[in-house]
């Protein structure tokens, strides 16, 4: 979770009810942990709720899949790849230089296969 402090947090303190580095954890772990959307996640981190307590406060409980949709989207994608790769970096240490992970194809391939604002890729 430390890794993520360094993202600059975007929203407005006075509206702020969820940690920006707790929130952007729950999406990692929600994300490993094989949701594949923001609904998915908040489902995920709900029935997770007491084991995500056991390494992080989550005062105000689970964002919501609108607030984790929203906040991600205002946040630096260039900040959140660099806090990204060192956590990657102190997980791997032999993927800390830039190396290429190879992913499973078949999502790419498939990437049509969901509704046209969900894709798995990006149509241009």
């Amino acid at each position: 979770m430390q890794v993520f402090v360094s993202i600059s947090d975007p929203r407005s303190p006075r509206h702020t009810q969820h940690d920006l580095a707790e929130l952007l954890t729950v999406v990692v772990c929600g994300v490993l942990s094989g949701a594949d959307d923001f609904v998915g996640i908040e489902e995920w981190a709900k029935l997770k709720l007491d084991w995500l307590r056991g390494f992080m406060k989550l005062e105000q409980g689970i964002p919501s899949h609108y607030t984790l949709a929203r906040v991600f989207g205002l946040i630096s994608p260039d900040e959140f790849e660099a806090a990204f790769r060192r956590w990657v970096g102190m997980v791997i240490p032999a993927l800390a230089k830039d190396t290429v992970v190879a992913i499973d194809g078949k999502t790419s391939r498939r990437s049509h296969v969901t509704d046209r604002h969900n894709r798995a890729l990006p149509q241009f």
